[in-house]
């Protein structure tokens, strides 16, 4: 039987009694093992409901459930599209049994007219009191969007709440506004009784008049330590290394030059917001897209008005086959930020790589996994980090290669952790490919940026728990 680390028994000793708390371990801590246990040493729970990422439902149901309850349980994800007589008939079954049930479903299931009805019914014909797990719980770290809010608006009838992530804060200290308040509704568990107080006491802010529009604009944070002894009262916070005894992680820049084409259309963009290929223009309309648009081009492609990609030549080609000639005899996980770049990276490498799509089935991607871990396998794992930057655990990889990265730091802190999390022993090297003097190598310098003011809150609140402050 698998032991808890100190980290888990920490969390298990103090949540047990308790109507809410915030796992916030860093990815690959056994998030999913410790709430399961958590929720085990409540005897008046009777009715879990589990809101996720669509891609992990299927891990919580064939892997964490079976593998770390220790009592009986019957689990049954949400059905999608049209519910068939058989479901209904499973459903209904389930929830007249008198062990614990685990519904586990998406984020967006909570905003059908389904959702409701199923939601009554459980509620109606079941005993006991509910819990609510939000995993990855920045799925809701935005205010104003709709699934926050009908969480919100669930969360007092709930007898327990509990948030799980390993990257609380991805885009600013406000991330944790609409998190914490799921976890306590109008108790001001980190000070504020609304976004804007909040937004008023950890944001910096500047007044902007735009013609007749004048608004608050946040132009940087303040206040890190308040945050931070705020979340440490409510949150159990562990960083891997300094739980778990891990092997060394390596991080390696390799700069790769753009080529005359590249160059040519990343300069088009940046003088005239445009530029032309195969007699198509192709334009960025705002700021965002020209970002975009810049950062495609890094990754040796184009978005054609119809939709489709456009290959550019790119020294990165050469630099992967160079890196893969070095870890030759490694299995190596290689993230790529666009479709149209893994579709290519899939015909250029062929039989040397495995790459998971959107479109495979659960029993397909599983397939995937298992032929690239087998020691005769292949040697790459292509992968997005939106569609596999969450739940799964991939330790067979001893290095990691980012042909280009999104702005998000939630995919990348998240994809990290794929091979550098509990059971890793070998030591580990990420290499990013990073064309110099470009959007490339300022986007990796904002997700640092970013990195250093998560780490920093987060950090100051584990210590303020650890000390008891």
């Amino acid at each position: 039987m698998l032991q808890d680390y100190k980290h888990q028994e920490r969390a298990i000793a103090r949540f047990s009694d308790k109507n809410y708390g915030a796992l916030l371990f860093e990815p690959g801590m056994g998030k999913s093992r410790t709430i399961i246990r958590i929720l085990e040493n409540k005897d008046d729970i009777g009715t879990i409901w589990i809101f996720t990422l669509k891609t992990i439902i299927p891990t919580w149901l064939n892997d964490e459930l079976p593998k770390h309850s220790t009592k009986p349980y019957v689990a049954i994800p949400w059905k999608h599209g049209a519910m068939t007589d058989m479901y209904r008939s499973q459903f209904m079954e389930a929830v007249k049994t008198r062990d614990k049930l685990y519904i586990v479903l998406n984020y967006e299931a909570c905003l059908t007219e389904r959702f409701d009805k199923v939601w009554k019914y459980v509620r109606l014909n079941r005993g006991g009191g509910i819990a609510m797990i939000l995993d990855e719980s920045t799925a809701i770290k935005t205010h104003s969007a709709r699934r926050t809010r009908r969480l919100l608006d669930l969360a007092p009838q709930v007898s327990f709440r509990a948030i799980l992530t390993g990257t609380p804060i991805t885009n600013s200290p406000l991330d944790m506004y609409s998190q914490s308040e799921f976890l306590s509704p109008g108790q001001r568990l980190i000070g504020a009784s609304n976004y804007y107080g909040a937004r008023n006491r950890y944001a910096v802010l500047r007044r902007m008049i735009l013609g007749n529009r004048a608004f608050n604009e946040i132009v940087g944070y303040q206040n890190q330590d308040v945050l931070a002894g705020y979340m440490a009262k409510f949150s159990e916070i562990a960083r891997l290394e300094d739980a778990i005894d891990m092997p060394d992680r390596s991080f390696k820049e390799i700069h790769v030059p753009l080529t005359s084409e590249q160059i040519k259309h990343y300069a088009n963009f940046m003088s005239m917001a445009h530029t032309i290929l195969d007699e198509e223009r192709i334009n960025a309309v705002n700021a965002l897209s020209l970002i975009t648009a810049l950062n495609q081009v890094c990754c040796g492609q184009l978005k054609k008005p119809d939709g489709t990609y456009a290959e550019l030549s790119t020294n990165k080609l050469e630099a992967l086959e160079e890196q893969l000639e070095e870890l030759e005899g490694r299995k190596v996980i290689i993230w790529y930020p666009y479709i149209g770049v893994g579709e290519r990276l899939q015909k250029v490498l062929g039989n040397r790589a495995e790459r998971l799509t959107a479109d495979d089935p659960v029993t397909v991607r599983a397939e995937k996994i298992d032929r690239w871990r087998a020691p005769s396998g292949p040697q790459c794992l292509l992968l997005n980090p939106a569609l596999g930057g969450h739940g799964i655990t991939l330790n067979e990889a001893a290095a990691m290669i980012y042909w280009g990265r999104s702005h998000s730091l939630e995919h990348r802190l998240q994809s990290l952790a794929r091979n550098f999390r509990i059971g890793q022993e070998k030591p580990v090297l990420v290499i990013d490919l990073v064309s110099p003097g470009s959007v490339d190598s300022e986007i990796l310098k904002a997700l640092e940026n970013k990195e250093e003011l998560a780490e920093t809150i987060v950090n100051k609140a584990r210590l303020r728990g650890v000390l008891g402050l």
